[in-house]
């Protein structure tokens, strides 16, 4: 029987600093992920095809952001909107369209990166937004007796299309949400595993690219911070992820 290929959701926003942003993210996952199937580019379709004009070979989702600040609402949406309109497969992987493929990858499971109930009372005070949409997720999940794992560790995961039916038990839209990894995969799995040290998370800016691919070195998952308009989003950074994946991909006209 022949291995069924695996669907990849990518939600698309309208905060995308870098031009080239989605063209290496996709080049990343051609070059790297062989059971790759149909990619859905998921955001408000008109602009995304304005302001990426050579995109090519994926499936287009309109779907637009009606929440200014309620971030993870408007991607719980969108991957609503494409397991209720297309033929998507189950599983399938949600990434962000600033999560590069740094190597060969086989598999996507969901992992965790700590357990939000054994941090200290007063790291939940000194909070952004996204700290606080998680203590709000926290509580739901002790509300309703649940794990309380933080999946929310930005690399890539696998879904079920359960997702619909889970994700709309909560009043995900109401004030600034919930996180999407952490709400979905606490309230779905009863086994839960650690992650091992594969992905570098750029968070502050560097300008020496010997140091950043440094970290880069034997890891499967590049990311970066998106805080103050992508302040990590250096010419150095871009400039080695460009050298990285240097050749056109299907996703190109």
């Amino acid at each position: 029987m022949e291995n069924q290929k695996t669907d990849l959701v990518l939600p698309v926003g309208a905060g995308m600093s870098w031009d080239n942003e989605l063209r290496y993210v996709l080049r990343s996952w051609d070059k790297n992920y062989s059971n790759l199937g149909k990619v859905f580019v998921v955001g408000e379709r008109d602009k995304i095809q304005k302001k990426y004009p050579w995109l090519t070979d994926v499936e287009f989702v309109d779907c637009d952001d009606r929440f200014n600040h309620n971030k993870d609402a408007n991607i719980i949406r969108k991957v609503i909107k494409v397991i209720d309109t297309c033929e998507l497969s189950d599983p399938f992987i949600r990434a962000s369209d600033d999560q590069y493929l740094l190597k060969k990858v086989e598999s996507f499971p969901p992992r965790y990166t700590w357990d939000m109930s054994k941090k200290d009372p007063g790291w939940w005070n000194r909070g952004s937004r996204w700290k606080n949409r998680l203590k709000r997720t926290h509580r739901i999940l002790q509300v309703r007796g649940l794990s309380t794992y933080n999946y929310d560790g930005h690399f890539p995961m696998e879904y079920r299309k359960d997702f619909k039916q889970v994700m709309e038990s909560y009043p995900y839209t109401k004030s600034i949400g919930y996180t999407i990894n952490s709400l979905y995969f606490n309230s779905v799995l009863t086994e839960h595993v650690h992650y091992e040290d594969c992905r570098v998370f750029i968070e502050l800016p560097h300008s020496d690219e010997s140091i950043l691919r440094a970290k880069m070195k034997g890891k499967d998952f590049l990311c970066y911070s998106g805080a103050r308009g992508d302040l990590a989003l250096t010419p150095a950074l871009k400039n080695v992820i460009m050298n990285k994946f240097k050749t056109k991909c299907r996703f190109e006209k």
